[in-house]
C-alpha cells in the first residue's frame, strides 16, 4: 500500500490529509474508517472507467487519512477496458502503474472536492497551490481477481514488508485559462535502496461481490498475485 499525506497550504481552508502506506503505521487506530469511491482513467485507455475505492477517517492530530483498498473496472464495458485487461496480462508488473495513477487521482479528487466547497487555489504553482505529500513504498504487492459473473477485473493492493520509501510532493492548483488542474511534482528518496521483500501477507482465496442485479452475492476466486512491483511514482 501507499501512505499519502496531504498537507494544505496556508491559503487553503481544508483539513490536512494523509493516505497510509507500508512506510507508516495506522496513525489513529481507535478511529473508525469510512468508505468512498472515485473514478479515474489510464491515459492509454481513456474510454475505460476505473473505480478506485478508498477508506478514510479523520485523525485529531493530523487531519484526514486515506487508504486505497481496491480498484476495479468492467472489461466488457468498452474495447478500451478489454485492451487494459490484455495490457495488464501481458506484463503484470504494470499493475503498479494503475496504483500510482490511483494515488495521484485521489489527490486530484481531494482538490476538486475542496473546489466544490469554495476552497480553490489558483495557479501559478507552487506559490499558490495545495500541497500533497506521499510516503510511498518503492515496491508494492497486489492481489488480482477476475469476476467472470460481472465481467470485472478487481485489483486489491496489500501492504509490503519493504520499508524503503520515497517522498513524493505534489503541488496542485487550478488554471482558470485552461480549466485544468496543474501539478508539479518532486521526489526525494528515503532510506537505503534494497531488494523488495515478498509480502508475508497472503491474498484472500476469495472475495465477495454483488451480482449485477444487486440481489445476491457470489464468490470471486483469486486469479493471480504479484509481489515486488516497482513504483513508478518513486522514479
Amino acid at each position: 500500500m501507499v501512505v499519502v499525506s496531504f498537507c494544505s497550504t496556508p491559503q487553503s481552508k481544508s483539513q490536512p490529509i494523509q493516505i497510509t502506506a507500508p512506510c507508516m503505521s495506522d496513525p489513529c487506530e481507535a478511529v473508525y474508517w469510512n468508505e468512498n469511491h472515485f473514478l479515474f482513467r489510464h491515459p492509454l485507455f481513456p474510454l475505460c472507467d476505473i473505480i478506485g475505492t478508498f477508506r478514510w477517517k479523520y485523525c485529531p492530530d493530523i487531519g484526514n487519512v486515506f487508504e486505497i483498498t481496491y480498484m476495479d473496472y468492467a472489461y466488457g464495458a468498452s474495447t478500451d477496458c478489454t485492451n487494459l485487461k490484455n495490457w495488464l496480462n501481458a506484463d503484470r508488473s504494470r499493475i503498479g502503474q494503475l496504483y500510482d495513477l490511483a494515488v495521484e487521482s485521489t489527490a486530484k479528487y481531494w482538490f476538486r472536492n475542496n473546489m466544490y466547497y469554495g476552497d480553490t487555489v489558483f495557479c501559478p504553482a507552487p506559490n499558490s497551490s495545495a500541497s500533497m505529500t506521499s510516503y510511498q513504498a518503492k515496491c508494492n504487492s497486489f492481489c488480482f481477481y477476475e469476476d467472470v459473473v460481472n465481467a470485472h477485473m478487481i485489483v486489491v493492493p496489500k501492504k509490503c514488508t519493504s520499508t524503503t520509501c520515497c517522498k513524493v510532493t505534489r503541488n496542485l492548483c487550478w488554471d482558470k485559462a485552461t480549466q485544468t488542474i496543474v501539478e508539479t511534482k518532486t521526489v526525494i528518496s528515503l532510506g537505503t535502496d534494497g531488494d523488495c521483500t515478498i509480502s508475508s501477507v497472503a491474498c484472500s482465496a476469495f472475495i465477495t461481490r454483488s451480482n449485477l442485479t444487486g440481489i445476491e452475492t457470489h464468490q470471486v476466486p483469486l486469479d493471480w498475485a504479484e509481489d515486488c512491483v516497482i513504483s513508478g511514482a518513486c522514479q
